[in-house]
């Protein structure tokens, strides 16, 4: 039997022994290079014993077969390619992937790893005492699957180190990319002001903000604001993806003319969805809101008794503008006023704890009488429920004396709203409250307000006798149609005037939102 030829591996295999801390390893060499070595008597596999000492045994290596074999390395190698088809096998025009890690196991061992090269390739070595069965496995990357070997892995075992095993390939295949997220569906529409009722929104109609808007599905509910331009929105994420109903919270004093019953729209919420134009129309309810609570109340009249019989007559008229008093237990420490409207009316409410015996009475102006109640005030008992009505107050002018014989003089007139801003009030245009009218004389400006029934009124006495001019203060959002340019009145105020039907016809300008009442 030949001896193993060392020569060039000779270095190698002593630098490797002494690493490995094999004290017990003696080398001699032949004529020629060749020699033996002397190793303890286990880890024998492929050597054939020369000599026997005690623990250290003379051999060669015989190799697989019995031949000898130059080389002391195993080796493990293979390929990684892309498999476009998914069926496990490297056909023809599927490329090799290169830097995929490759790992080697084996059990009590640390692991190997090398990286695959431009051709895929890998492989590994291992010396003589690491024979034994390794796992030979691949490191997925993320949005790959693997389609080779069937098992995942590959199981080898290393015998000798004439060991070379070759295409222990692993194949991949590319997952497509996952689908986009869902786009996030929206709705959204308007709300404005039916103020003809028609379930249309015409130009000259506002839109309403700070409405509430409701949309729900099954027990999940959301709820958005109309803002200044009467725009609301919802958005949905995939989990509200659905069926919905969006509604208006409606709100006192209004009833709702679009949609058609049942008041609702109702939506497919998916992925995308873009709805718009879910409006919602409503218009101001018919006649005066519901009246208040009942409350302890005192209430009555002034009027112009003319004839000074005590009683009001049908051709006499209301007094505008004059103070009641209501005074507590007939001393002056709980006083509440009122003044008489434009139909002469005054009244008093009263709380739980302003019960008790009040005193009602007039305060005189100069240049007046009194001709009722015969003994000038009332004496009420206010109690839960009470409605005290008719304390009526009539005063006559004095003739002459006081007031110079001078006859109280009056302007008056309407403010409303111009829906068609023809100039004229037609039985739809709604009455304006709260609007300012000014009667200028001079440097001299006397001021009103519009009441609920857009009547405004002004009184003159005997030395505000002259010429003056009556016009309004313009809100923003609104343009004037009546009175035709320059948009006043002028009058010639004496004893007597009753300057009546001085009205004043607005109309909103298109996209403003103003409320019926300004």
């Amino acid at each position: 039997m030949r001896l193993i030829r060392l020569q060039t591996l000779l270095a190698c295999l002593i630098l490797t022994l002494f690493i490995l801390g094999f004290t017990g390893i003696a080398l001699a060499l032949g004529d020629g290079g060749e020699g033996v070595f002397n190793a303890p008597q286990d880890n024998l596999n492929g050597y054939v014993s020369n000599t026997q000492q005690e623990s250290v045994t003379s051999l060669t290596y015989a190799g697989e077969g019995g031949q000898n074999n130059p080389s002391f390395f195993a080796r493990l190698s293979g390929f990684k390619f892309h498999d476009f088809n998914g069926n496990g096998r490297w056909d023809y025009g599927e490329p090799a992937l290169e830097d995929w890690k490759i790992i080697a196991e084996k059990d009590n061992v640390p692991p190997k790893v090398t990286y695959t090269d431009a051709d895929g390739y890998f492989e590994f070595y291992f010396v003589w005492y690491e024979i034994g069965t390794w796992t030979i496995k691949e490191e997925l990357k993320q949005g790959w699957e693997q389609t080779a070997p069937a098992g995942g892995v590959h199981q080898i075992k290393i015998v000798d180190c004439h060991t070379d095993i070759k295409d222990l390939c692993f194949g991949n295949k590319q997952l497509p990319p996952p689908p986009p997220p869902p786009e996030q569906a929206k709705v959204s529409g308007h709300k404005w002001n039916d103020m003809n009722g028609n379930g249309v929104k015409d130009a000259d109609e506002p839109y309403l903000a700070n409405w509430t808007i409701k949309a729900a599905k099954g027990e999940s509910t959301k709820t958005a604001t109309t803002n200044a331009n009467g725009y609301y929105e919802f958005t949905f994420a995939e989990s509200e993806f659905g069926n919905w109903t969006i509604s208006e919270v409606l709100q006192a004093g209004w009833n709702q003319t679009y949609p058609a019953a049942p008041g609702t729209h109702t939506v497919k919420v998916q992925s995308g969805s873009t709805i718009t134009d879910k409006n919602f129309g409503n218009k101001v309810t018919e006649g005066p809101p519901p009246p208040p609570p009942e409350q302890a109340k005192v209430s009555g009249h002034k009027w112009n008794d003319m004839n000074g019989n005590g009683v009001k007559d049908a051709d006499e008229p209301y007094l505008i503008d004059w103070k009641i008093i209501a005074t507590k237990d007939t001393v002056d420490t709980v006083t509440k006023t009122a003044y008489t409207d434009v139909y002469g009316y005054y009244e008093f409410t009263f709380t739980s704890n302003e019960s008790g015996t009040w005193v009602i009475k007039e305060e005189l102006k100069q240049g007046w009488e009194q001709t009722a109640p015969a003994g000038g005030t009332y004496t009420v008992t206010i109690q839960s429920g009470a409605n005290e009505q008719n304390k009526d107050f009539g005063n006559k002018e004095k003739p002459g004396g006081d007031n110079g014989g001078f006859k109280q003089a009056k302007v008056s007139g309407h403010k409303y709203h111009d829906l068609n801003g023809n100039g004229s009030r037609q039985d739809d245009d709604p009455y304006l409250k709260e609007w300012e009218i000014l009667a200028v004389k001079e440097s001299v400006t006397k001021s009103a307000y519009t009441d609920v029934y857009g009547y405004y009124e002004f009184t003159f006495t005997s030395n505000e006798s002259g010429t003056w001019t009556i016009k309004e203060v313009l809100k923003d959002g609104w343009v004037q149609i009546t009175p035709a340019t320059p948009g006043t009145y002028t009058v010639a105020v004496q004893s007597g005037t009753n300057e009546q039907n001085k009205d004043f016809g607005n109309k909103e300008k298109p996209g403003d939102g103003g409320n019926g009442d300004g």
